[in-house]
């Protein structure tokens, strides 16, 4: 789906009723932008470091950015590891309703398989288990998040939502540029120990942020190979899920695997400023400019016969 396509959806779908209320109550309001917009950027989220290859598309949109005169900041959110605590007791909350209301076993998304461990899991098993992760594996994120199955007051939920006007108000963003995750792409099945993957978009869903994302380029095995550096757990990220994903063996970041595969970006505006996100999103697919995306862009593979 193209820019002009989500913008076709939205003109399209806001302020039509529906009987369950999801649709945006107001009609599509087009917006005038400045000539010179100021984005916010960063490359990981603090959680899990990105890969090369997302981290190379933020900063390809970056550039493009700043030939075209747009001011971009580099800045660290303050928001992404916060949002987590407040999305993670929702695990328990669906779990409470899905024994609420189904009268027969449902099979559980592989995903929800972290979200909702924790809130089957006595309280004393799950102090036992931060205890391990950071003691003997030297992961204190972890422990941070999976102590924090329990209940919370809508009052926390609310102090943490308010706080996404700091940010927009103390750097005075248009937009923030981010990796859509932290990798290009994970295998099948792998979703069951990754999850936490989706803290990036999840932020955002918390303090119900508009956002779109934008393809830029694809996985080159030439450039987005691991730094010879690169050390896991660094500056209080997930030593367990980071090694996972970037050590051992089979570590789900190949480049050389995922030769080709597309990478985009993420940008995020302001609640209710839907319609400038979208006008902003055209914005960064025109400065990107031509680059194998889009109708028309795809080759089919050719088979030879023999």
């Amino acid at each position: 789906m193209s820019v002009q396509d989500c913008e076709l959806f939205c003109k399209t779908i806001f302020g039509q009723k529906d009987s369950s209320h999801q649709n945006i109550p107001m009609s599509y309001h087009a917006v005038e932008l400045p000539s010179k917009l100021r984005f916010g950027y960063y490359l990981s989220d603090g959680m899990m470091e990105s890969s090369p290859a997302c981290k190379r598309a933020v900063l390809e949109t970056v550039s493009a950015l700043r030939k075209q005169g747009h001011q971009c900041i580099e800045f660290t959110s303050p928001l992404n590891a916060s949002a987590m605590e407040v999305f993670l007791p929702y695990g328990k909350f669906k779990l409470k309703i899905c024994r609420l209301y189904l009268t027969q076993p449902d099979l559980q998304e592989d995903s929800l398989f972290l979200v909702t461990l924790g809130p089957r899991l006595p309280s004393f098993v799950r102090k036992l288990a931060c205890w391990i992760a950071k003691t003997f594996l030297g992961d204190s994120l972890f422990p941070r998040f999976f102590s924090l199955a329990r209940e919370k007051s809508v009052l926390e939920f609310t102090d943490f939502t308010d706080q996404r006007n700091k940010v927009w108000d103390t750097y005075g963003f248009d937009g923030i540029i981010a990796p859509v995750q932290s990798l290009p792409v994970i295998p099948h099945g792998s979703a069951t120990y990754l999850s936490v993957l989706a803290a990036a978009t999840i932020t955002y869903n918390v303090i119900n942020s508009p956002g779109g994302t934008i393809p830029v380029t694809r996985v080159n095995s030439d450039t987005d190979n691991l730094s010879t550096d690169f050390v896991v757990g660094a500056s209080g990220r997930s030593k367990m899920f980071e090694t996972r994903m970037y050590l051992g063996k089979n570590p789900v970041y190949d480049p050389k695997a995922m030769e080709g595969i597309p990478i985009g970006v993420q940008l995020v505006g302001k609640k209710w400023e839907d319609e400038k996100v979208l006008a902003m999103m055209h914005v960064v697919d025109a400065a990107l400019g031509p680059r194998g995306f889009g109708p028309g862009s795809w080759e089919p593979i050719k088979t030879v016969s023999i």
